[in-house]
This record gives C-alpha cells, structure tokens and sequence, in this order.
C-alpha cells in the first residue's frame, strides 16, 4: 500500500443559497456539448456545493455530471481522466449514457467501463452523533473501501438536508480522508466551497 495519505478540509458555510441539482446537471451537458469547457469546470463546482445542502445525490444524476466532466476532459486532451470520469460514470449508474456526446466518445466511455481498477480506502470525521454519511448516494458507515475513481461524499441531519458534500478522487491501494468540520449543530443551509480538480488517473 502507497505510504501517503490524501488529506481534504473543505468546511461547510452557512446562508449560501441551494442551487437545483438536475438543472446544473443539465447546464454542464449543454456546455460540455458546445465545447464550453471552462463552464463545465466551474458548473461542476457550483454541482458539489448544491450537493452539501440537498438530498442525497441520485446515482443517475451524478453519472451525467461524470460524463460531463470526462467530455470536458476528452476534449481538453486529457485522456486519463476522461477515463477515470467515464468509469466513475459506469460505476454509479450502469447505463445512463448522453448520445449526443457521439459514437467516438461512447467508445472510449465503453472501454473505460469494461476496465478492472484498484481500491481504495475513504475515512469520513467527524460525523456527529445522529447525522448520517452517504456515498454515491447511497448510506455508508466509514471507512469503507472503494473502488478507484471519483467519489462524492454528504454528511447531514437528516434524509432531506445534508450539511456537508465533497467531490474527491479515490486512489488505488491509498486512504482518502475526508474532514467534514462539523460540530453537530448544522446550519439553515449549507454548502461544501469548490474543491480542487481532481489529479489525473495514475
């Protein structure tokens, strides 16, 4: 196992406005589409900060975000995290797929999908007392193992209001660890601020 250790603190803010999950969605496709790349970038982080005060993500809207972000990086030339979006895509959401992105894209996505990748480890702290982690959209108890690739990570109070969302990539054979900074008070509304870009795809 690789000796360093990822370290992320993102600390969720107080009164920024909920911004609607599937409408970003849907906005960084059309931009993706029309080869608007830096607003797939910055839509993707206006995505994770909407994530930290709305419902647990749905697994097929977080697949077409990836998809996006793999297009985007496809387009820019950088093969390796297209891949790596493309298969984080697969992973959560088998199947959903954009066919306007074309039959050149769909067959890298496919080939990306079809890849055997490594596991890491993700370690969420603090989680306090009677709040809940969910992973991918899905509840999680931490740490657990998970595949290499892109991961989204909300803690929050209730099933309805998360307080707290990351965006991260995972690292075969290395632990993630993911510092929430709450304090078990959650605000009115929260979001998690931009995360930076993901690293490439070892």
């Amino acid at each position: 196992m690789a000796s360093a250790l990822l370290l992320a603190l993102l600390l969720p803010s107080a009164g920024a406005a909920c911004d609607d999950v599937p409408s970003l969605v849907a906005y960084a496709e059309r931009a993706a589409l029309e080869d608007r790349l830096d607003v797939v970038s910055a839509t993707l982080a206006d995505l994770q900060a909407a994530y930290g005060c709305s419902p647990p993500a749905d697994p097929a809207l977080l697949a077409r975000s990836w998809l996006a972000d793999g297009v985007r990086a496809a387009k820019a030339g950088d093969s390796r995290f297209a891949s790596l979006a493309f298969a984080s895509a697969a992973r959560v959401s088998p199947g959903t797929w954009n066919d306007a992105y074309g039959p050149e894209l769909r067959a890298r996505y496919d080939a990306a999908a079809s890849g055997v990748r490594g596991q890491g480890q993700i370690r969420v702290s603090p989680v306090p007392t009677g709040f809940s982690a969910w992973l991918d959209g899905l509840v999680t108890s931490f740490p657990t193992r998970a595949p290499e690739g892109l991961h989204l990570v909300q803690v929050g109070p209730a099933p309805d209001r998360m307080a707290f969302a990351q965006v991260f990539y995972v690292p075969a054979n290395d632990t993630f660890f993911v510092l929430t900074g709450l304090t078990g008070v959650p605000p009115a509304v929260a979001a998690a601020p931009a995360a930076p870009a993901a690293p490439a795809a070892p």
